[in-house]
Order: C-alpha cells, then sequence, then structure tokens
C-alpha cells in the first residue's frame, strides 16, 4: 500500500517555516524553489521588473531616471514576506549549495518578455539589504528626527562596515572609503594606539579623540590644530 510520502513529490517531514522571516536565509534555497508564482502576482512582477530594467539601462547610458519605489501589499499571511524574499535574492543573483536561484525560478515564469528581463537585470552587481525596520528603530532619537531615514541610513552603514552608532563616525568612514584608504587607516589605528578602531570607533569624537587626533597628526601629517578642526568639522 502506498502512503503519503510516496505519493508527494516532496519529503513531507522537511522543515516548514510557519512565517518567512526576511533576514533569515537558512532555507532560502527552498524558499525559492517551492515558491508559487500566480497569474496576478506575475502581472504586477513584470512591470516592476521592467521598470528595474529601464532605471539600469539608463544609468548606464547616462540618462536621468526616477528612483524605483516598490510597496508589497496584501492581507497577514498572503506571502508578502516571502515575495520580498524571494525578489531580494534573485536581484542579487545569489547562489546556494553550487546552484543560481534565478535558475530554480525561472521555469515558474511562463512570460517571456518577463523571462528575458530576469535574465537580463541579474546580470548586473546588486546587493540586497533584507531588514526588519521595527527591530532597527531608536526609541531615544529625538521626535525632529526622520524616524524612516534614519533607520535606512543605518543599515546601509552597517552593510558597509561602518558606524551605526554615530552617523558623523560613519561619515568619516565613508570619506576614507572613497579614497580608498579606510583599511589601511584601521591598520595604523591598530598599530599606532595598540586597539581595534571598530572597538574606539563611537567614542572617537569624543573621549577618545586624543588617539583620533594622534593618528591624523602620524598617519596623514596634520599637525594638531587641524587634526583638531577635522574632528570639529565631522561633529558639526
Amino acid at each position: 500500500m502506498q502512503v503519503l510520502n510516496d505519493i508527494l513529490k516532496k519529503d513531507i517531514n522537511r522543515v516548514i517555516d510557519g512565517v518567512i522571516k526576511a533576514d533569515d536565509s537558512t532555507h532560502i534555497f527552498q524558499e525559492v524553489e517551492e515558491y508559487v508564482l500566480t497569474k496576478e502576482i506575475s502581472k504586477y512582477l513584470e512591470k516592476l521588473i521592467d521598470g528595474y530594467r529601464t532605471s539600469i539601462e539608463k544609468s548606464i547610458t547616462g540618462e536621468p531616471y526616477p528612483y524605483n519605489g516598490v510597496w508589497i501589499s496584501g492581507y497577514f499571511g498572503s506571502g508578502k514576506s516571502h515575495l520580498l524574499k524571494v525578489l531580494s535574492y534573485l536581484l542579487e543573483n545569489s547562489v546556494v549549495d553550487g546552484k543560481r536561484l534565478i535558475d530554480l525560478f525561472i521555469p515558474k515564469v511562463e512570460d517571456q518578455f518577463l523571462r528575458g528581463n530576469l535574465q537580463k537585470i541579474v546580470k548586473v552587481p546588486s546587493k540586497s539589504i533584507l531588514f526588519n525596520i521595527d527591530s532597527q528603530a531608536d526609541a531615544a532619537l529625538s521626535r525632529d528626527v526622520n524616524q524612516i531615514l534614519y533607520i535606512f541610513e543605518k543599515v546601509f552603514n552597517h552593510m558597509l562596515g561602518y558606524s551605526t552608532e554615530r552617523r558623523e563616525i560613519a561619515e568619516f568612514e565613508r570619506h576614507l572609503d572613497e579614497e580608498g584608504e579606510l583599511e589601511l587607516f584601521k591598520e595604523k589605528y591598530l598599530e599606532i594606539n595598540k586597539v581595534e578602531w571598530e572597538k574606539d570607533r563611537n567614542k572617537a569624537l569624543g573621549l577618545g579623540r586624543q588617539k583620533l587626533i594622534k593618528i591624523l597628526k602620524e598617519y596623514r601629517g596634520l599637525s594638531e590644530e587641524n587634526a583638531v578642526q577635522l574632528i570639529e568639522n565631522y561633529k558639526s
């Protein structure tokens, strides 16, 4: 006599999370492989991917293009998080266990135009940042601060390895990075101050400013007056 496990294609004992967590990559291969692309979602996905492709093409040619913003709406349990998560991994052309996730997804797409656009856009290097906005909120922030913008900047800085606690420190790191000197700066900071930059950075413009002044003098060749002025510029 056949049992369910013999009849069904998928293993009925596999782990199936009741809730898709956007920032959990543990089961992403399974989540993409088992995603069901409905006709309605396919219709809106075609519009999204076409807009994304157009923006890429215009940015390459130097033409002005609108920034794309997308709001995924639906009832609780309708699959919003699942769709968002799948899209984020597809757009950055992720590979899991040696297999491209886009190759798992493409067979689900019936529309040839959408297929073609998906295969085009994954060739363009991109990076997805998945996060839970509630968990990133800071209750201590002033009401005058735009919380949403602050959170976007915070998770972006985290992805780049910059400070997430002090915006001015992150800006300092960003400028060093743009000059291609951030990693060298970290090495010199450790060499001169005997402590890693990441452990000191959030107090570098306050209690730890003497250490920063020291490295700015020795590494960047600044006078103490210019080093102090540089720090004040970032604090203002």
